[in-house]
């Protein structure tokens, strides 16, 4: 399709589905986390809005393969947006 597909305006945790011009065989799929005039920042590793951390718990963690075969575990994290 072409052009823009709006319900209406983002809010924050919708899913943003889009492709760049020049990779157009590729969706690439993005969770909203701010919105203009919010200052968002990664401050050691943990997601800032406004200046404010975003609240995250641990979960089990993933368990992934590398290019090499071998399992390799990596930790998880439930960020919880400020509106829930």
């Amino acid at each position: 399709f072409e052009g823009r597909i709006f319900s209406a305006d983002p809010k924050l945790g919708d899913v943003a589905v889009f492709r760049k011009p020049n990779e157009p065989e590729i969706d690439f799929i993005k969770r909203v986390i701010g919105l203009p005039g919010e200052r968002i920042q990664m401050i050691d590793g943990i997601l800032h809005i406004n200046n404010q951390p975003v609240k995250r718990e641990r979960i089990a963690d993933f368990v992934t393969t590398d290019n090499w075969g071998r399992s390799a575990p990596a930790i998880q994290y439930r960020e919880t947006l400020p509106n829930g």
